[in-house]
């Protein structure tokens, strides 16, 4: 049986919005309009777990808890490691019932109480949630997170299994029907994103051999995707179109070979089996400041340049002129422009974060 639902949405570019929220209060640690790069801790939130309960009268093989109190070596406030002894009887006998150690490492919170009871609280640990995308700061959730936005390209897949993550972009395949195998896998894979039109098991274990980051598939078969399923594995797999024999679609294809070799970003994924929500993977757009790289780096009148995003992406162009105002693309975004001569002689204008020069 194989299920014929499409990729959800492609575009070449989007103006992307995402909320990097803790999941409990906390501390926000950016400001708004402040610019984030991937790794940037956003929000920050210190928990502690639930208390642990000891009953030192089962431990120590006392008749009731009113004797408890002279057994104890550690007093609430007391900060304990795990497997210390926090009580012990007469006689001392280690091995017996008259040695009870903590089960955690935290610090004494309270007891004992009448009925032998002592609670021993963990220690705190940190939640940190990264911006994850490359953007700029334009909302703040108080004691919650932040909205992060990004321009660039976009595909909202069908459902994954893995977890959110960051790679290069590695269309591996010749076509968008032809299936990921084993020889296609090699070192130069290790950490990359590969693209294909669908993966075998034999494949997905190479892959996994050699390190990949994520595997972008139109499809898996009903087994192949059970057992990932059934399978903690520290791979991500994508899957665009569906299940069965599904090639991936033509404009995710060569959406994909247009960025091969980009920095791209799997978005809201789950740790295991399928997603509520559908997947999605982002590819930001090149930096357009002077000095950071990417095609304003070598960037001038008469430069030959490749289109990778908008309407035309793809197409090779000329520059024939670099204004120097801002002005504010179809997508809403300002950017700093570049008018273009294309083969046909038809001109246009487009973000410079849009094209790459072609060296």
């Amino acid at each position: 049986m194989e299920a014929v639902i499409p990729t959800l949405r492609v575009a070449a570019e989007v103006k992307l919005c995402k909320a990097r929220c803790l999941p409990v209060d906390g501390d926000v640690l950016v400001d708004p309009g402040e610019r984030v790069a991937p790794g940037d801790l956003v929000a920050r939130a210190s928990v502690r777990g639930e208390a642990f309960r000891v009953n030192l009268v089962e431990a120590l093989g006392l008749k009731d808890g009113e004797s408890v109190a002279k057994y104890l070596l550690k007093s609430p406030g007391d900060a304990v490691s795990a497997g210390e002894e926090i009580a012990r009887g007469k006689g001392g006998f280690v091995g017996g019932k008259r040695v009870c150690t903590s089960p955690i490492e935290g610090t004494i919170a309270s007891g004992p109480t009448m009925s032998g009871d002592i609670l021993i609280a963990p220690d705190p640990h940190d939640i940190e949630v990264q911006a994850l995308l490359p953007g700029q700061v334009v909302g703040i959730l108080p004691q919650r997170g932040v909205i992060v936005e990004s321009v660039g390209a976009y595909v909202q897949c069908v459902t994954c299994v893995g977890g959110e993550c960051q790679g290069t972009i590695k269309v591996v395949a010749g076509s968008p029907a032809q299936p990921l195998e084993p020889e296609l896998v090699d070192d130069s894979c290790t950490g990359a994103f590969l693209v294909a039109g669908s993966v075998t098991l034999p494949a997905l274990r190479a892959a996994l051999f050699v390190g990949v980051g994520a595997v972008i598939v139109g499809s898996v078969t009903a087994t192949t995707f059970q057992w990932l399923r059934d399978n903690s594995q520290p791979v991500t797999v994508i899957i665009t179109e569906g299940f069965g024999a599904m090639p991936i679609s033509r404009r995710t294809f060569d959406l994909f070979r247009a960025n091969a070799g980009r920095r791209a970003y799997i978005l809201g994924s789950g740790e295991k089996g399928a997603n509520s929500a559908p997947a999605e993977i982002f590819i930001p757009a090149v930096e357009s400041k002077p000095g950071l790289g990417g095609a304003e780096a070598a960037l001038a009148v008469g430069s030959i340049v490749r289109i990778v995003r908008g309407d035309s992406f793809g197409a090779l162009a000329r520059v024939v002129a670099l204004p120097d105002r801002a002005r504010p693309l179809g997508s809403g975004v300002r950017s700093e422009i570049a008018r273009l001569s294309l083969e046909d002689g038809q001109e246009i204008v487009v973000g410079r974060g849009n094209i790459e020069v072609v060296e």
